[in-house]
């Protein structure tokens, strides 16, 4: 998809928008500075450069050079913290009579009688809200000193890690939980509680952390702060309710069941029969009417049809025999994934509500018999085709890139590649195609991509403003300057 198309295009005013394989970029144009993807480029304004230009309380806001009060900033110090600048600085502290963490919540000494009237997962001490051995207080949490949680290293289960800032955290009972003296979160049972957590006639049912409450069948209400109550309804069974609704037998009320969001599947027309619900595809559209209906496609070649579907025999796009088709991609129906359950290599996951997906050969990879995802040589197999001569066409995984032979330039997506003249052809960069940078001694235009190996291993290389941009193809992940290597890695 070309991003940069679409509607007045994903970059700020004044930006650059340049089209990726599965991306696009945005860069300010030369002597212009700012965000390009969300403010807009301006001229560069001059002012701060470092905190040292600015006043003590005072900071440098780099991308704008304008100096900024440190305690400006919403959020900067916790709950009832009071913020004060030091050396281009905010430092927060607690003001006098209140104690705790001042960039999480300053709280007045609690008094209580018991557990409950505690914030947070204080334990009441007698007569004050804190900590029990070995615990200690952190704002308004018991937590274990030795427990530190960060992105890698997470709180033990039923858990919750607190960020203060920096890389490490501290590990609470979220609300719900008890904290045991053995440093577990236990689960609180509120349907136990007195006073009773529901309305007057409702039912409770505990669950992880909180608790549920509803009307028994047959009743109506608010069961959380009304009364649960029999109703006076219009109807007990179907029959009382015309042909084209039916009966809620627990609110004793008709309602036309194709107005439910499980009554039919997605794009099926729905149309009430003596009381049920009949779902049907339109003229046009085929498929399981209770779970999809798709349109009926055309085809002459797999590239005509949508998500990996085949262009089969008869004209149209579907999935062969061994294959079933969801929505607008085939798959294999014994294979499910997960966050914890991936897709084979080359194979991307896409969740369709709940817990599990279906794995699909992502776009550049075509969907093989066996099962396996097969790289899609764009310079044979699509036509017409993608670079202005056969020539010029390079595939790589996942997708093509289009270049000029040596000692030719131009832009090789539209239009032929011209060759260079000798003697006098550019001076700067601006004098050569936009995807050609200037040899000054040589005053020569020439492809940066193919010069001195600026790109990493298994790496793309794309010139774009005069510049080599590197990216690793779909598929793959690691350092474009470096080594692109197969698969998903965490650095």
């Amino acid at each position: 998809i070309n991003e940069c198309l679409q509607g007045r295009g994903p970059c700020g005013f004044g930006a650059i928008c340049t089209n990726l394989p599965g991306n696009y970029k945005c860069i300010c144009p030369s002597g212009l500075v700012g965000d390009p993807y969300k403010e807009n480029c301006r001229q560069p304004i001059t002012g701060c450069r470092r905190d040292e230009d600015c006043k003590l309380n005072e900071a440098c806001k780099r991308i704008n050079g304008e100096c900024y009060d440190v305690c400006s900033k919403p959020g900067i110090c916790g709950k009832g913290a009071i913020c004060r600048a030091l050396n281009h600085q905010s430092e927060c502290y607690c003001p006098s009579g209140l104690t705790g963490n001042p960039y999480v919540e300053c709280s007045i000494i609690q008094t209580c009688q018991k557990h409950d009237e505690c914030l947070g997962n204080l334990h009441c001490l007698g007569d004050r809200c804190g900590c029990p051995q070995p615990f200690r207080q952190q704002g308004l949490f018991c937590i274990l000193t030795s427990q530190n949680c960060t992105t890698t290293n997470p709180c033990p289960e039923n858990q919750e890690c607190v960020y203060e800032g920096g890389p490490y955290g501290f590990c609470i009972c979220p609300r719900g939980f008890n904290l045991t003296p053995y440093g577990a979160c236990r689960d609180i049972d509120e349907c136990q509680k007195l006073p009773f957590p529901c309305a007057t006639g409702a039912q409770c049912y505990n669950t992880i952390g909180s608790y549920r409450c509803e009307c028994p069948v047959g009743t109506i209400g608010d069961p959380n702060y009304g009364v649960c109550k029999v109703p006076e309804g219009e109807c007990r069974i179907d029959d009382d309710c015309p042909l084209h609704e039916a009966c809620n037998v627990a609110l004793k009320k008709c309602y036309d069941p194709c107005h439910t969001d499980s009554a039919c599947g997605r794009n099926a027309n729905c149309r009430v029969v003596n009381h049920k619900p009949e779902c049907s595809c339109p003229p046009g559209f085929t498929g399981q009417p209770l779970l999809y209906c798709h349109r009926v496609r055309g085809c002459q070649s797999h590239q005509n049809c949508p998500g990996n579907l085949f262009c089969l025999p008869n004209g149209y796009c579907g999935c062969p025999p061994d294959y079933s088709r969801r929505y607008d991609f085939c798959i294999r129906t014994s294979y499910n994934c997960t966050t914890t359950n991936p897709c084979p290599e080359n194979q991307e996951c896409v969740y369709v509500g709940g817990t599990y997906g279906f794995c699909i050969c992502p776009r550049g990879f075509a969907l093989e018999i066996d099962g396996t995802c097969r790289d899609v040589n764009e310079c044979i197999e699509n036509r017409p085709l993608p670079c202005a001569r056969d020539e010029y066409c390079r595939n790589v995984p996942g997708t093509y890139e289009c270049r000029c032979p040596e000692g030719f330039h131009g832009d090789p997506y539209i239009t032929d590649c011209l060759k260079r003249t000798i003697e006098g052809e550019c001076k700067s960069d601006n004098d050569c195609a936009y995807d050609e940078a200037c040899d000054i001694l040589q005053a020569t235009c020439y492809n940066p991509c193919y010069e001195g190996q600026p790109c990493g291993q298994n790496a793309i290389c794309r010139t774009e403003n005069h510049q080599p941009i590197c990216s690793c193809p779909p598929g793959y992940s690691g350092n474009s300057r470096a080594y692109c290597f197969k698969g998903w890695f965490i650095f």
